[in-house]
């Protein structure tokens, strides 16, 4: 069992408690999720909770994923609808690991997943969230990156989005400071961009030298500031680069290494028990 707190610090549970239906009504949501493999919103103990199924290639419940939200009623639109986008990833990859573990073949698609079996595990959902997000840019058109380009000077958080995607392809530019301009930047927003980040792999690029410029741009992005702008393609390309930036950690971590150089419950369907932290 895992936990994850609102500071996104995360703890493994070895020997979770057990909760008796019976003992714990006013957790029967959980078990409503179970029976039912379906999403469960609720109220315990004055908190909101919604439980999301995870589901075998049955349609049953195999695991669910609590989220509470304190005392709000409901998550603003761009968060419900990032919750939404994060879960239908978390389920293709309980697909994924389902389908190998039954003998199916082994998906690999990025560089990193060639060197080793431990490192293909490691990044898979990160590969994941990449192969969605790429298809999310691809499908956008002229008429949305004309959006970012009309900008004569764009709010912060917009350059800063638009300078971490072009550094990760424009290394020697953004090092001599062009992409601190705005004008450069709208110059290379174009559909070669696009193309660039469908093919792009972060674990097989050179950009890795520039993890700290990228990561530091990115923090000064305040959570939930891209919504709040309404830029679909600012939203689409930040998340892109987040999880590019996460896959180039991890390379830059296992080149350190060589010489020379989300509440999941376990759970089992029609159970009237269900396994939770202490």
């Amino acid at each position: 069992m895992l936990t994850t707190d609102r500071h996104g610090n995360t703890t493994t549970h070895d020997n979770p408690q057990k909760l008796e239906r019976k003992e714990n009504l006013f957790r029967d949501y959980l078990y409503k999720c179970i029976d039912n493999s379906e999403t469960i919103a609720a109220d315990a103990y004055g908190v909101r909770h919604t439980a999301f199924p995870l589901r075998d290639p049955d349609g049953r419940a195999v695991a669910i994923v609590d989220i509470s939200i304190g005392e709000l009623r409901e998550l603003p639109n761009h968060e419900n609808k990032e919750v939404q986008r994060m879960l239908k990833l978390l389920q293709t990859a309980h697909k994924e690991v389902s389908q190998e573990s039954a003998g199916g073949d082994k998906t690999i698609v990025l560089e990193a997943e060639k060197d080793s079996e431990q490192n293909r595990i490691d990044i898979m959902f990160d590969r994941i969230m990449l192969m969605d997000l790429r298809e999310n840019v691809g499908k956008l058109n002229a008429r949305a990156f004309a959006e970012l380009k009309s900008y004569k000077e764009p709010p912060k958080v917009i350059h800063d989005i638009v300078l971490s995607v072009l550094t990760l392809f424009f290394q020697e530019k953004s090092e001599s400071g062009e992409l601190e301009q705005w004008n450069n930047c709208k110059q290379l927003i174009s559909s070669d961009l696009i193309n660039k980040i469908g093919e792009f792999d972060p674990t097989a690029s050179d950009a890795v030298n520039s993890v700290q410029k990228i990561a530091g741009t990115l923090k000064d992005v305040p959570h939930g500031a891209v919504a709040k702008h309404g830029s679909l393609p600012a939203q689409h390309l930040y998340n892109w680069a987040f999880v590019c930036l996460s896959l180039l950690e991890h390379s830059k971590k296992m080149n350190d290494k060589r010489p020379g150089v989300t509440q999941a419950i376990a759970a089992t369907p029609q159970s009237d028990v269900i396994t939770e932290a202490s």
